[in-house]
């Protein structure tokens, strides 16, 4: 009779530092078997065990073994079994990152949020958090609101599923964001005169708020635009008898809402 081993693995591929479990099938091997474990031609395992684990092969490594058979009437005493080759895939820590269209938002506007990462497999989740509250856990690596509030810190866990991630979690920097409340602009009008000749200069001036740095105005007689810029001012030497002066402000305020604003209105007399 002629001793003979076939061996199998648990896995062929798997990731780097993963147990890998052999086992050797055999026929004619006596009642003491002996089985030397080899990965590549170096031995790392002899014993009775028809079993071989370990944790610690390489990319390519080879796994074979060799029974040493006991029965008293082998042709030979000694067979080699079949060679398994492993592959083995480096672990991957997952790493993210995410922006902010914008760090600063008015009151009740949106901003969007955008994660960048790796090693998160074919489909990672991310758990969107708000000051460390989960507020949306899914497969989407976006997250907008317009609910923030001044301050609220927001950051990103991303899970792989990655079958070599390790760890299989990573977590985000996180983004303060800044909110500022909306402004309601206004804006006052005021004459130097109030009763003038006929033919005489007058002059107007605007005070406001909430206009931003760089607010227009728009001067009207009697709801006809006169001027249109930047400045606050507004002088004339043709009005005429219950002229009626009134401007509207539009703020440049990104906060601004409504971003205009209608004046007081002057009737002005000539005499």
């Amino acid at each position: 009779v002629t001793p003979t081993v076939q061996i199998k693995a648990s896995s062929t591929s798997t990731c780097q530092g993963s147990e890998v479990i052999f086992t050797a099938t055999s026929t004619n091997e006596g009642t003491q078997p002996i089985y030397e474990w080899f990965v590549g031609n170096t031995s790392a395992q002899k014993g009775s065990s028809a079993t071989f684990s370990t944790t610690t092969l390489n990319d390519k490594d080879i796994v074979k073994c060799v029974l040493v058979s006991n029965i008293p009437c082998a042709t030979i005493n000694s067979a080699k079994s079949n060679s398994i080759e492993i592959s083995i895939t480096e672990n991957a820590k997952p790493i993210i990152q995410i922006v902010a269209d914008q760090n600063e938002i008015c009151a009740g506007g949106k901003a969007m949020f955008y994660s960048v990462f790796a090693n998160g497999g074919t489909e990672p989740t991310f758990n969107w958090t708000v000051n460390n509250i989960s507020v949306q856990n899914s497969t989407t690596n976006t997250f907008s609101s317009n609910d923030l509030k001044d301050n609220d810190k927001v950051s990103c866990i991303m899970t792989s599923n990655s079958a070599c991630a390790s760890p299989n979690t990573a977590s985000s920097n996180e983004i303060i964001i800044s909110v500022v409340q909306n402004v309601q602009p206004t804006v006052e009008i005021f004459a130097d005169q109030s009763e003038i000749c006929a033919g005489q200069k007058i002059l107007f001036k605007a005070s406001s708020t909430g206009g931003g740095n760089e607010p227009k105005f728009e001067w009207f007689v009697n709801n006809v635009s006169v001027q249109n810029s930047t400045l606050n001012t507004f002088s004339s030497a043709d009005l005429v008898d219950s002229d009626n002066i009134t401007c509207t402000l539009t703020s440049n305020s990104a906060c601004a809402s409504p971003n205009t604003a209608s004046s007081n209105e002057i009737i002005i007399s000539v005499v």
